[in-house]
């Protein structure tokens, strides 16, 4: 289906044989702006049917409160990979991990 930029360009989503891939820019802040928009665009592309994901959050800055309570809500997915490159992306991963149930499993790292 190609590469989904969002409008803000700090993020693309794809799917690509089934799989979603989400890549945010390096640098990235993520607001509750950039979360709806990535989960109109992740709803959009597995259009009613439940997939897998694969979340690349290298060298991100961080994700504001509003958009972590966004992607608590639940995603049309089957199971969730992340993966980051940094001690920073682990503690963003682990700090979500423990505030939040995930509605699928999520792999960090």
């Amino acid at each position: 289906m190609g590469i989904h930029p969002l409008d803000s360009e700090k993020a693309a989503v794809e799917l690509h044989d089934g799989v979603v891939y989400l890549r945010w820019t390096p640098g990235a802040m993520v607001t509750a702006k950039d979360a709806r928009a990535v989960m109109a665009k992740v709803r959009y592309l597995c259009s009613g049917r439940h997939r897998p994901m694969l979340v690349d959050m290298a060298r991100m800055e961080g994700v504001e409160h509003k958009a972590r309570e966004i992607f608590a809500a639940p995603w049309p997915l089957t199971r969730t990979a992340i993966v980051g490159t940094s001690p920073v992306d682990r503690v963003i991963v682990s700090f979500y991990l423990a505030r939040h149930s995930p509605v699928c499993p999520r792999t960090p790292y």
